[in-house]
C-alpha cells in the first residue's frame, strides 16, 4: 500500500521563497571572483544565480544551497556526492563543473552557464517527433552512462533536470543537470547492483521507481526507470502517470501498468514502445542492464527508421564515446 512508503522518502517541492539579492560576502570563497547578475531558478533545496566571472568576463551558473533544514541535511551527504559527481564526470551530455566554494556558510557549486531551454519546458509544447526522439534519447543515455561509469547514480533523472542548447551546426545538445540527490556506489554495491543505504531521499512523483517507494536504495536500475519515464514523456507528450494528488501517482508506480504508448500515438513503431516499456518494468532485474546496453538497442532501432537514415546521410551521425 502507498501508506507504507518509508518516511525518509520525500517529494521534491519547487515551492520556495525567492531569495533576497545579495552579492557574495567578503569572507566568501567566491567573493572577488563572481558577481551575481540575475536569479535563474529557485527550488526546494537551492537557488541558482547567473554570475559574472571577473577574470574571464563570462557568465557562469552558481548553485547555492538554501539555508533551511532540508538543505542543511542534504549538505552533509548529498553535497559531498554532488561535488564528487561534478568533479569526476567530463562528458558533453553532463553539466561541466568549474569549482566549489562557500558563501555565508552555504555550499556553492560553480558550473558552466547553459544558454538554451529546460527540456521539461520544451516538452510542454510538444511530444517529440520520432526524428527528434532518436536524436535526443541517445544523448540522455550517453550522459547517464557517463554518470554510472563514475560509480554514481543520479537519483532524480527527469526532463526538468535536463537542458537543451544549440550547437554551432544547429543540432540540439542535451545536458543532464542537478546532482543534488546523487549517491556514490561502492565496489561492493556495484557488484550487487545496488547503491549505499540512503538516510534521506528526495523523489519526483512522476519519475520515481517503485522499489524506491518500497524502501530500497537508489541504484542504476532506478535511474533507468526514471529515464524510461522520461522517454515515455517525450513520446506521449505527458508523463505516464498523472493525478491531482501525488500520492495517487506514487500508488500507480507501485501497482499500475503505464498506458499503452501506441494508444496515444499511432505513428510509434511497436518495437520502440516495447523498448520503452522494458525500462518501466516493476522488477528492476527485468529492465535493461545498463545505459550502455540500451544505447546499443536504440542505435539498432535508429537505423531501422527511414526518416532517420535520410537525416544521417544528410548531416552525419554525431557519436560520443563513453568509457565502460
Amino acid at each position: 500500500m502507498i501508506d507504507s512508503v518509508p518516511p525518509t522518502v520525500k517529494l521534491v517541492s519547487m515551492a520556495a521563497a525567492v531569495p533576497e539579492y545579495k552579492p557574495f560576502r567578503p569572507r566568501s570563497d567566491l567573493h572577488g571572483k563572481y558577481t551575481p547578475v540575475y536569479l535563474i531558478a529557485v527550488g526546494g533545496m537551492s537557488e541558482i544565480w547567473a554570475c559574472l566571472h571577473h577574470r574571464t568576463g563570462n557568465l557562469v551558473a552558481v548553485k547555492r544551497l538554501l539555508p533551511h533544514s532540508m538543505a542543511e541535511l542534504a549538505a552533509c551527504k548529498s553535497g559531498i556526492y554532488e561535488e564528487h559527481a561534478l568533479r569526476t564526470i567530463s562528458h558533453p551530455n553532463v553539466l561541466r563543473f568549474i569549482e566549489q566554494g562557500q558563501d555565508d556558510g552555504r555550499l556553492c557549486f560553480v558550473t558552466e552557464m547553459i544558454p538554451g531551454i529546460n527540456f521539461d519546458h520544451y516538452l510542454s509544447r510538444r511530444a517529440l517527433s520520432l526524428e527528434k526522439f532518436f536524436d535526443l534519447a541517445p544523448q540522455m543515455l550517453e550522459g547517464t552512462a557517463a554518470i554510472h561509469a563514475q560509480s554514481l547514480v543520479h537519483g532524480d533523472l527527469k526532463p526538468e533536470n535536463m537542458m537543451l542548447t544549440q550547437e554551432p551546426d544547429g543540432r540540439l545538445l542535451l545536458k543532464i543537470l542537478d546532482f543534488g540527490t546523487a549517491s556514490l556506489l561502492t565496489p561492493k554495491d556495484l557488484a550487487k547492483g545496488r547503491s549505499i543505504d540512503p538516510t534521506d531521499l528526495l523523489v519526483t512523483a512522476e519519475y520515481v521507481a517503485p522499489e524506491i517507494l518500497r524502501g530500497e536504495s537508489p541504484s542504476v536500475a532506478s535511474d533507468l526507470y526514471a529515464l524510461g519515464m522520461s522517454f515515455y514523456h517525450c513520446l506521449a507528450g505527458r508523463p505516464a502517470f498523472e493525478a491531482s494528488q501525488p500520492r495517487e501517482v506514487l500508488r500507480a508506480h507501485l501497482h499500475d501498468e503505464p498506458p499503452d504508448l501506441r494508444a496515444k500515438r499511432e505513428d510509434l513503431p511497436a518495437y520502440l514502445c516495447s523498448w520503452v516499456m522494458r525500462f518501466l518494468d516493476k522488477d528492476p532485474a527485468r529492465r535493461p542492464a545498463s545505459a550502455l546496453e540500451a544505447m546499443k538497442d536504440i542505435s539498432t532501432m535508429r537505423r531501422q527508421q527511414p526518416e532517420v537514415r535520410k537525416m544521417a546521410r544528410r548531416t552525419g551521425t554525431r557519436r560520443i564515446a563513453v568509457k565502460s
